[in-house]
Order: structure tokens, then sequence, then C-alpha cells
């Protein structure tokens, strides 16, 4: 496969720092990639995911809430941009397609849904644990979505393969750990897992390009200072003038993550905070596909020569004269 796509709801960037010691996996991308902060203008699920699909705002999406997906977008999206070249995709447990689209290559669902639909019909080996949200079976939810995902990513063999888990977003919550065990939980029992499952899912499928990415983040008051708009302070937030929830130790933040990592990606150290809105140029940039369309994001990777490029070039310009 070339493409490796992993979208981690709820991954936070400051947490994910704090427990690199424990993490081999993603300490590593951090020394191979080009990764940093990747900051949603709202950071709510449903629109957080529009855009790094997208490009665009939420003005121009219309992604608003859980009940108006991404597959019922009128704009182009990752997986309509890479079939218009001919490109396949699968896209699994993506949040935001429920309902799914046709594509050229397979979906299949994601949250909101409790059981999964897919495209084609009937892909799925067994059936799937219902959606975790709110209940028991959150590890079940996650370990079904990196375990189907890598079987239909190996039957299918698509040219990018994006598999979504929600695993960070509901321990956030307070899923699975009665409110109250909170961040210690979260840095020593969560993120070391993940990170190894992580490890074992690239391992399986050696992409060509991986990128890793995460909508928001999930942290208290003590250890972040882009909560969004905490509940105690009695206000809604200003975008959708929905309450936000408040959890037991912890809110949404504006500290989401993305990673890069390819032949030609350049890693010159963490990235500046950059919007999510650039998820999808990057890849466009790093795929060197140029479509006539507007983003509101632009490209934050740099690009180097492979040891052969470098080596065709010294040729090239020996021959002409050049040592």
């Amino acid at each position: 496969m070339h493409t490796l796509i992993l979208g981690l709801d709820g991954l936070d960037y400051n947490l994910l720092k704090a427990t690199l010691p424990t993490m081999p996996f993603f300490k590593e991308l951090t020394e191979t990639a080009a990764w940093g902060m990747m900051v949603p203008d709202i950071a709510l699920s449903p629109q957080s995911w529009a855009t790094i699909f997208t490009g665009l705002e939420e003005t121009k999406h219309h992604v608003t809430n859980f009940h108006a997906p991404i597959t019922r977008a009128k704009c182009a999206n990752m997986w309509r941009i890479l079939n218009s070249y001919n490109l396949t995709c699968g896209v699994f447990n993506v949040t935001m397609t429920f309902p799914l689209e046709p594509v050229k290559g397979y979906m299949v669902s994601g949250y909101p849904t409790k059981i999964p639909d897919t495209f084609p019909p009937n892909i799925l080996s067994g059936d799937p644990p219902p959606t975790a949200k709110g209940q028991e079976n959150s590890w079940d939810r996650h370990h079904w979505a990196f375990r189907e995902g890598a079987r239909l990513t190996v039957k299918y063999d698509p040219f990018c393969s994006i598999i979504g888990s929600t695993l960070p977003d509901e321990f956030g919550h307070g899923f699975e750990n009665a409110w109250r065990k909170g961040r210690k939980f979260i840095l020593e029992e969560i993120y070391p897992v993940l990170d190894r499952e992580v490890a074992a899912l690239v391992e399986v499928l050696q992409p060509t390009v991986l990128a890793i990415f995460s909508d928001h983040g999930w942290n208290s008051e003590e250890y972040s200072d882009t909560l969004y708009t905490p509940w105690h302070k009695g206000v809604t937030n200003k975008d959708t003038f929905r309450p936000v929830a408040r959890e037991d130790w912890a809110y949404h933040t504006k500290e989401g993550v993305g990673f890069f990592k390819g032949p030609h990606v350049q890693h010159d150290g963490e990235l500046e905070a950059f919007p999510n809105r650039c998820f999808l140029p990057t890849m466009l940039d790093i795929w060197n596909l140029f479509p006539s369309l507007e983003f509101d994001g632009w490209p934050v990777t740099k690009f180097e020569y492979t040891e052969d490029e470098k080596r065709q070039i010294k040729e090239n310009l020996r021959a002409l004269g050049y040592e």
C-alpha cells in the first residue's frame, strides 16, 4: 500500500509529550517525521473531522453537528479528490461518515452510527461491536477498528487507507473508568498501550507514507491553557451557541497533533503549531496532487531528495561537465 492515515480522536498534544518516554513508536516519530500541534478552530469532533478532510472552515463545509455528516457535505473531500485522480481509498470507521457514500475503494461508516454500514456491501468479517460511546466496550471497538481496518487494507490494497479510532476521546470523557481515574490513568494505561498498537498496525501494513492526526486534545486546567469554553465558566460555545460538555477532570482542548512521514518529507524539528485545515493540503502536497480547488489551509511540510535522487542529480550534473 502507499499511504496509511490514522485518525485518533482526542489524542492530546501535551499528554502525548508527557508520555513519550513510555511510547517508543511515537517518540521515534517525533525524531523522524514532520510533526507538531495541530489546532482546530472549533475543538468539537464534527467540525474538526470535517475540516481535516476538506481543508475548509466550518462556514464552508457546513458540518456543524453530528447530524451533518462529511459524506453529505457538498464540497470536495480527501477521498473524492483521490477518486478524481482514479486513486482508490479505503475509509474505515472515520467519524462523521454515516451515512456512507460510494467510493472507488471501500467505506465502512463510523460514529455516530451504532452498527456500521459498508460499501461495497457485506465486506466485514464477523459482527462488529456497537459504537463504544458511553458503553463498556471501548477497547473492543478500538481493536475491531484496527483489526478489520488492517484486514480490508490488505485485501483491497487501496492507494490510501484511512482508519479511525475514538479511543483517546472516550477515555477523556471518562467512559469505562467511572469518571475518576483521570490524567494519571490516561498517561499510564491508555497512551502507552495505544503506542504499541499503532506500532503493530504500521508494522503489518508497511505504508510508504504515514500520517497520524487528532481532531482535538483532552486535558485539565492545570496542564492546558486552551480549554474549550469550560462549563464552570457558565458560557456556551460562541460559534455554535450550544452548551459545551464538562468532564470530571478535563475538557476538549485546541491541542491536537499531526504527523507526516514519507520518503520526501523533511524532518527539521517540531513544526510550528498549524491549523487543522492544513492537513488535507499537506497530504495533497506529499502525494504531488494539485487539484484546481481552493482550501483555507496550506501545506506545512518541506521536502528533500532521496539518496537515489541525489545520486541521479549528481550523475546528470557530472555528465554536463559539473563536478
